[in-house]
């Protein structure tokens, strides 16, 4: 081959390398081949947007709850129904009424907190334009009084809730109204009101039941009331 084919030849190939690079840089570097796969960006989730495990993966187990911080109140259904929780107390039983007998045998003085009470009592019934028709109840004011003599004061913590009426065969039980009365020196009054409908002139037993400060209670009887009319 003469030196003027190889030059011709040199110049030839020399032209086909430009010819080919300026084809390939005329191509968007971005583009892809026509053959390759298409792939999509991910979603974009919306600012602030937790992504849901749940439905991302059905699979995956969910999250355990986790229990409340927040104790039961007191007296609460859960709290009451608790496994190896001890029952509330019962209530106290109340107190049975003595018997007519020992009603009768009561005593008409007993010493409390170092001194001597006795009853007085008084019991009426109004019979006043006022009242309804067949008159009132039965009402009484009934007077705890010290007896012992230079005793100027009544003991404290010494009280009386509890009271009975005895007639004949007949017994009725009631309690004393809460009312603020002021107490003369060694003496205390206690009052109730709704007793029975028993007739005037009729005499009737009254019995208490005196308490001390410990709460140690005896019996106190006033034998032979007779019930007043007023009217």
């Amino acid at each position: 081959m003469t030196q003027y084919a190889i030059h011709a030849r040199r110049l030839l190939l020399a032209t086909l390398t430009v010819v080919a690079l300026s084809a390939s840089c005329r191509k968007s570097p971005d583009s892809a081949p026509p053959d390759a796969p298409q792939v999509s960006p991910p979603a974009q989730s919306a600012p602030g947007a937790k992504a849901d495990d749940a439905s991302a993966n059905p699979d995956a187990p969910s999250a355990p709850v986790p229990p409340s911080s927040v104790d039961p109140a007191p007296g609460d259904s859960a709290s009451e129904l608790k496994p190896g929780a001890p029952a509330p107390p019962a209530p106290a039983p109340p107190t049975p009424d003595p018997t007519r007998e020992a009603l009768l045998a009561a005593p008409l003085s007993v010493a409390v907190e170092g001194v001597t009470l006795r009853l007085e009592a008084f019991l009426w019934r109004d019979f006043m334009p006022i009242s309804p028709p067949g008159g009132k109840p039965l009402m009484a004011s009934i007077k705890l009084v010290v007896v012992d003599a230079g005793a100027k004061s009544f003991p404290g913590g010494v009280d009386a809730e509890r009271v009975w009426l005895v007639k004949g065969e007949e017994v009725w039980a009631g309690k004393f109204l809460v009312e603020e009365r002021p107490d003369e020196p060694g003496m205390k009054e206690k009052v109730f009101r709704d007793g029975p409908a028993w007739e005037p002139g009729e005499e009737v037993d009254v019995v208490i039941e005196v308490h001390d400060r410990a709460g140690a209670k005896r019996l106190l009887r006033a034998p032979k009331v007779r019930i007043i009319k007023t009217s």
